[in-house]
């Protein structure tokens, strides 16, 4: 092959492979950091989700979903602020958000150094499904990397339920409606559970960090009440980081928006009782974007299986295996095109060379 040829040939190539790895729509930061769909808002600041609340903001403040998903790293060695810290998104405006062809929107937060000299990074990723089933579905991603030359331990990480340990009215009348293993608060090995503020004149929320059945394979436990001081969290335990790899946590937040007249949240519980079902298996929407050669903590390795009929058309992922990015390809028609052209091109050669005679 000759090297202008290949010099065509490699262009080609390279526009396909640049146009997979962009996202579908680059979208700016909105104002105030509030995404909405439908009925739904979920705003954002530099901790990550800050409310899941309705666009009429009717279920503001103690009626809201507060802080639900908030990673927390305890090393007590002075190695981070104060020996500990919440993971954050720095300067979440300069975030990369973009749309995705399904409708979900991608928000990948700037990673970030923990400590100073460490090589060691943390970085967030969030995925808000447009879609309304059985609620409004938010996924979060944990990325921890090890960037240094030697392997790193984390002593304690874990995710605090911000919302559940505080008391927004004078009555204290938060409300644990079940967990995955039908208790009125958090056993060991649970996986998932939903509750609600207000007697549940409130939206209510589900939290999943595991597939159910699966937190004892991945060394999970969880624990608290949902009350006055429940000290609600998942903990995770101690982590090693190996050199030059990194450790993947999701955990899912589900929102269910009680309908007018807002006397009764009786159907978003039923809603949210129904959505639960969807965490007994790691594929489907769940594993949107995600690498299919990670094994992402507490779920397992995606699952790839026929998209239903009724469901929105599934982009095609390309995986990039050494930094565990699922890349979305916004039009494949575009691609097809340009791989054909590649093809014919080579057509072309081949027939010129047989003419020639070499």
């Amino acid at each position: 092959m000759s090297k202008k040829f290949s010099a065509v040939v490699s262009a080609l190539l390279a526009f396909v492979w640049s146009f997979g790895s962009t996202p579908a729509f680059a979208d700016p930061w909105p104002n105030l950091g509030e995404f909405t769909f439908g009925g739904a808002l979920w705003q954002f600041d530099n901790f990550g989700i800050a409310q899941g609340t309705d666009t009429s903001r009717h279920f503001d403040g103690n009626h809201s979903i507060y802080y639900p998903l908030e990673f927390f790293i305890n090393n007590n060695n002075d190695l981070f602020q104060s020996g500990h810290d919440f993971v954050y998104c720095p300067n979440e405006s300069t975030s990369q958000v973009s749309t995705q062809s399904d409708g979900d929107i991608v928000i990948e937060c700037p990673r970030y150094e923990l400590g100073t000299n460490t090589s060691v990074f943390a970085q967030l990723r969030f995925r808000i499904y447009g879609v309304e089933d059985n609620g409004w579905l938010l996924r979060e991603e944990l990325i921890l990397s090890n960037d240094s030359g030697s392997d790193f331990t984390f002593n304690d990480l874990y995710t605090y339920q911000y919302a559940e340990n505080y008391v927004y009215d004078s009555t204290g009348s938060n409300t644990f409606i079940t967990s995955s293993g039908g208790n009125s608060a958090l056993a060991t090995n649970d996986t998932w559970f939903i509750s609600a503020m207000n007697n549940g004149d409130s939206i209510v929320q589900t939290i999943s960090w595991a597939r159910t059945g699966n937190a004892a394979q991945h060394n999970i436990t969880a624990g608290g009440n949902a009350n006055i001081d429940g000290d609600l969290r998942t903990q995770y335990g101690q982590r090693i980081v190996p050199a030059g790899e990194s450790l993947h946590f999701i955990q899912f937040v589900n929102m269910n928006i009680p309908a007018s007249p807002f006397t009764s949240s009786a159907n978003a519980v039923a809603d949210a009782q129904s959505q639960v079902q969807e965490f007994s298996v790691f594929t489907g929407r769940l594993t949107r974007g995600l690498d299919p050669l990670i094994d992402y903590i507490g779920w397992g390795i995606p699952v790839a299986t026929p998209t239903p009929t009724s469901a929105p058309t599934p982009v095609a992922t390309v995986s990039l295996a050494n930094t565990g990015g699922g890349v979305e390809v916004s039009n494949l028609l575009t691609v097809a095109v340009v791989i054909s052209t590649v093809g014919a091109l080579i057509v072309l050669r081949s027939r010129k060379r047989n003419r020639v005679n070499y």
